[in-house]
């Protein structure tokens, strides 16, 4: 995937925003899960630059102090959108349908999203995998088969 300008940005922006912020098993948050879930999507190389913008913002409301103006203001509605499809609002970080379903229809945020649960799925991650983990992983599979069904209701 090419790094334009834009996407230089949002990969700055990305890692100071994130830069206090580790992992369930740890690690540092962006260069493991942003870094990742980048680089599950910009394996093809004629990917549009907005789909790596989104990959490298699709955490930056939900987890920091950024807004979905700014983001707005410094990528365009394409981008925001995305990225705000990809925002839990409020307390609430659950995964249903009525999410998943706004998700599945943009493109951009589907790619981000799939990488993104793909990502959270690898339990190589965690230090030891709790009964919670497995309930979490369980609950990422269904996603993931829902986001790769061809039927948007499904």
């Amino acid at each position: 995937m090419e790094m334009t300008d834009l996407t230089k940005v949002a990969y700055s922006l990305s890692k100071k925003s994130h830069a206090t912020q580790t992992d369930k098993g740890g690690r540092d948050y962006f260069n493991g899960h942003i870094l990742s879930v980048f680089n599950l999507v910009g394996g093809n190389s004629s990917s549009p630059p907005e789909l790596g913008i989104v990959a490298l913002l699709h955490d930056i409301v939900e987890d920091t102090e950024m807004k979905i103006e700014q983001i707005r203001k410094l990528f365009g509605d394409v981008v925001a959108g995305a990225v705000q499809l990809l925002t839990h609002l409020g307390n609430s970080k659950k995964i249903d349908m009525l999410y998943l379903s706004k998700i599945k229809e943009n493109p951009l945020a589907k790619k981000v999203k799939i990488a993104d649960l793909t990502h959270n799925s690898d339990v190589s991650r965690l230090p030891k995998i709790l009964p919670a983990d497995e309930i979490r992983l369980e609950k990422y599979k269904k996603s993931l088969e829902y986001l790769n069904s061809e039927s948007a209701d499904t």
